[in-house]
């Protein structure tokens, strides 16, 4: 990356060679114009050779580069430039101020320290001020974000030696390292720790965990300091040159606690380490350290093997010393290999990879980690599919802590790839149980977790998922591939037939699937699908999507429901139907513990709905819907009945205003609970309530008013019978024939006996016919497409669409029985003068034998429908007057016959009739 040749060393070029883990290359060429060119040449100070560009792998597939944008040191800072695999620029972040010494040379960038596991923390960047000895820090998000959250300054007044190191705790927090010495003054060694919080609401805090002088003092020339080996606290090495006497060269080990409490303190000889100002400590991912040694020309390097406790073991298994030139490094991959690589010219480069040994660790039980004491499954064991709990035991008694415990499918790939994953959750979710003498904890599985037979899985668990009891501090994990098992054999799989379930989007995901065409909607439920296909597994056509669907009318928010199928198998072996559903269901509904949460639409289903596979509707209310019909044949009886005892009664206003009223009703629950699942049902179906009911309404207290100012008669039956007449008016929002009842004659009861003029009842029919084209054929329509449009069969949609039509079959034949009687039969006055011709002999009046001869014409149909003449002309109700004295009823008898006796012209022509003659 950085040319040699100081002559020409300006071009702002990066040039990069990706180490693959199956350890192929690529290349990558990146223009940073953005770098200033003083960056791209070698600096040497005090002998050392120094980049003013560093590089940090802070993210897969994304290199972040450190550089100084200026030479001056007034204005000099440290920029973090972000850049993908692809060459392509990301952003151009500031950092710090830069570090200038006290001769005015602005210094190379401070260190960046980072999480190799925890990807999601930020990073933190320390730097020394040289000319003052103080260290600044500041903690960063991820750099594809890149804001600063937290900083520090920590002041010093004397110039005395300063080291720094930082790693990321079992607690998840930074904790920075500062150790300050001098071997010429003899001061003594000072140690302390700053306490980074990664959480932004919280305060970082300071300790002093080591101050003391050393009897045989010699220059420190490195400092490591990371998580302690022996499953919880912290350590920090110091390497110890011996100056002149490689003999005396050492390393000191400190042990501490979170809390700033020293634990222990080791020294152990180095004197088999070549001697350089150059010494760097790696710690090994299962075990014990790499320490490094290059001589002043950075031409050779050396490497030594030490164990947990800084003995030294063996030489690297790489050529000692291995020959590079001043820019090529070594690097220690994740699975256990240690990789050298030299670069011999402009385009070629010379890589030699090896395999590191295994570093025991003391009292460790191959979990990498001294702290365990037995998991259940044991590493390599088996376990019967679909295990519902798992069991990890520690040696000392522990709290559960904020920590995650994962699992996933073993893959020969990329091991935590989401696609693998099966569930994960933290210690402290509820999932997790421990025991009375806190060193068991059960872990709970999911039925989808462990689902395939003979399949390898392995358990994370995370740091801090537990820490020590006693003290509170935070117990390392468990790292990927380390407690490993397989799944047994299954019985084989019961042949399930193809099934339909439902699912839920969010909001956001409903939100966002309404809002794409025709075609980007199959996509979106096609992609779905072969992401629940994956995450399983099975073979994605057994999960057919399908490209109907309804919103979720229980929601106050919009939320959209789908179907899918799940085709059967005949493969004995493979999932059956019942399981890939129980599994789905498990997945949906600890969405957030599992792969779904990071998927691109899966992440999108709604976790509180799950997948449900609808009941059958006939096995479920079929009950109901029989005794539903029954309890209508059974009313159907009753008026029949009572028609048949009473020929005067108008038994079919009662039956079809009951029918009406219980439609009403049904669609009413319809509109406020079901129509929300099409859309625009909703608004329709409340306007018609709303108008429908606000016109009916008017109607009848319009008509009454005009009955109690027009009528005598009526405003003396209507004091007798007030209450049940504002009843019957009220009901007249549901069904404006609600008044006819009042005229019904049932039971003979009076107050069902109401002397309507007839202009009113005119009125009511003509109310009733509009109310029927514009509320109950609408109201027949909507219901028709909420069963045509949405998912599933429910009770009330289902017994509104069965009443509504019973409602509009019972009213179209009501009113086309009334226009006929009117229209093709007899005119009323002829009809009026043949029934007094044929009552002469009777001494009943022309008008009753009509009315009885016609419903006694309606009465073989079993409900009595009024004849045309009784709705538009009859306006004769003296008979329903009960309270008459019998001098009274004498009088009105006369009356009636006087009425009988009249000619034609003398009659007035009925409202009906003049509507009708001006029509006609």
């Amino acid at each position: 990356m950085i040319n040699p040749n100081r002559e020409n060393c300006s071009t702002p070029i990066l040039y990069f060679r990706l180490i693959h883990i199956n350890e192929t290359l690529t290349s990558i060429n990146v223009s940073a114009t953005q770098i200033p060119a003083f960056n791209f040449c070698e600096s040497i100070i005090k002998g050392i050779v120094y980049y003013y560009i560093n590089v940090y792998p802070l993210l897969e597939n994304y290199i972040f580069a450190t550089y100084v944008n200026s030479s001056n040191p007034i204005d000099a800072s440290i920029y973090g430039l972000l850049f993908d695999w692809n060459s392509n620029f990301i952003s151009n972040t500031y950092l710090s101020a830069a570090s200038v010494n006290k001769k005015g040379i602005v210094q190379p960038p401070g260190k960046i320290y980072f999480s190799k596991k925890s990807r999601n923390v930020g990073f933190l960047y320390v730097d020394i001020m040289k000319n003052t000895g103080s260290v600044i820090w500041n903690y960063f998000t991820n750099p594809l974000t890149m804001s600063n959250i937290n900083s520090g300054i920590i002041m010093y007044k004397d110039s005395l030696n300063t080291l720094t190191s930082g790693f990321l705790n079992a607690e998840g927090n930074y904790c920075l390292v500062i150790a300050r010495f001098s071997s010429k003054k003899q001061e003594p060694l000072r140690v302390e720790t700053i306490l980074i919080p990664t959480q932004s609401n919280r305060t970082s805090s300071s300790n002093l965990i080591y101050s003391r002088k050393l009897k045989s003092f010699s220059n420190i020339i490195t400092l490591n300091c990371n998580i302690d080996y022996k499953g919880s606290g912290n350590i920090c090495q110091f390497y110890f040159s011996g100056g002149s006497n490689m003999a005396n060269a050492f390393i000191l080990r400190l042990s501490f606690l979170t809390s700033g409490n020293l634990t222990n303190v080791e020294t152990k000889p180095a004197n088999y380490v070549h001697n350089s100002n150059d010494i760097k400590i790696y710690p090994l991912l299962f075990g014990g350290y790499l320490l490094t040694a290059r001589d002043r020309n950075r031409k050779l390097i050396y490497g030594y093997i030490l164990n947990s406790t800084e003995d030294f073991q063996d030489y690297w298994p790489l050529p000692q010393p291995f020959f590079l030139n001043s820019k090529g490094p070594s690097y220690i991959l994740p699975d256990k290999k240690i990789i050298g690589a030299a670069q011999i010219n402009a385009t070629n480069w010379f890589l030699n990879t090896t395999e590191l040994p295994k570093i025991p660790i003391a009292n460790d039980k191959g979990y990498y980690n001294p702290q365990l004491n037995l998991t259940l499954p044991v590493i390599n064991g088996t376990i019967p599919i679909r295990t519902s709990q798992i069991l990890i035991q520690y040696k000392d008694p522990v709290q559960l802590s904020s920590g995650n415990v994962s699992v996933f499918i073993h893959s020969n790939s990329i091991s935590t790839d989401p696609i693998y994953l099966r569930q994960v959750y933290s210690g402290q979710s509820g999932h997790c149980i421990l025991s009375e003498n806190r060193k068991t904890i059960t872990i709970k599985i999911f039925t989808s977790t462990f689902n395939q037979p003979l399949t390898d899985y392995f358990v994370i668990i995370d740091d801090n998922f537990v820490k020590i009891n006693e003290n509170g501090e935070a117990v390392k994990g468990i790292e990927a591939n380390v407690w490993v098992f397989k799944t047994e054999q299954t019985v084989p799989n019961i042949f399930v037939e193809s099934s339909v379930a439902l699912f839920r989007l969010t909001a956001a995901g409903s939100i966002l699937y309404e809002s794409l065409n025709a075609t980007e909607k199959i996509e979106f439920v096609n992609e779905l699908g072969n992401e629940l296909a994956t995450i399983l597994p099975v073979t994605p056509s057994r999960l057919v999507p399908r490209y109907q669907y309804q919103r979720d009318p229980t929601t106050e928010e919009i939320q959209v429901i789908l179907p899918l199928e799940i085709i059967s198998s005949t493969n004995i072996s493979e999932m059956n139907v019942i399981n890939i559903i129980e599994d789905l269901n498990s997945f949906i509904i600890h969405r957030d513990m599992g792969p779904l949460a990071y998927m691109k639409y899966t992440n999108l289903m709604d976790s509180n709905y799950g997948l449900v596979k609808p009941e059958n509707f006939w096995d479920k209310y079929l009950f109901i819907i029989i005794l539903f019909i029954v309890g209508i044949l059974l009313f159907t009886l009753l008026c029949f009945i009572e028609q048949r005892r009473n020929p005067k009664a108008e038994t079919s206003s009662v039956f079809k205003f009951s029918m009406g009223f219980v439609s009403y009703l049904l669609f009413v629950i319809f509109t406020l609970r079901y129509s929300k699942a099409v859309a625009g049902l909703y608004e329709t179906s409340l306007t018609i309530v709303i108008l429908s009911t606000s016109l009916k309404e008017t109607v009848s207290l319009f008509l009454i008013i005009r009955e109690i100012i027009t009528s005598e008669k009526f405003r003396g039956w209507l004091k007798k019978h007030f209450s049940i007449t504002m009843l019957f008016m009220l009901l007249s929002a549901v069904d404006v024939y609600s008044l006819m009842i009042l005229t019904s004659k049932i039971g003979s009861k009076p107050s069902l006996s109401a002397p309507f003029a007839k202009r009113t009842r005119t009125w009511i029919f003509w109310v009733g016919l509009f109310a029927l084209i514009k509320k109950e054929i609408p109201q027949f329509i909507i219901v028709l497409i909420y069963q045509q449009k949405t998912l599933k069969l429910d009770l009330v949609p289902f017994l509104t669409l069965l009443i509504t039509s019973i409602v509009l079959v019972f009213n179209t034949v009501w009113r086309l029985n009334q226009l006929f009687n009117f229209f093709f039969q007899s005119t009323p006055r002829t009809r009026r003068a043949s029934n007094i011709h044929k009552s002469g002999n009777t001494g009943n009046t022309g008008y009753e034998t009509d009315r009885e001869d016609n419903n006694a014409d309606l009465g073989n149909n079993g409900l009595s429908v009024p004849s045309s003449e009784v709705i538009f002309e009859s306006d004769e109700f003296d008979e329903f007057d009960d309270e008459s004295s019998p001098a009274e009823k004498g009088e009105k008898e006369k009356d009636k016959k006087k009425v009988g006796s009249s000619t034609e012209s003398d009659e007035e022509k009925s409202f009906i009739e003049e509507e009708i003659e001006k029509i006609g």
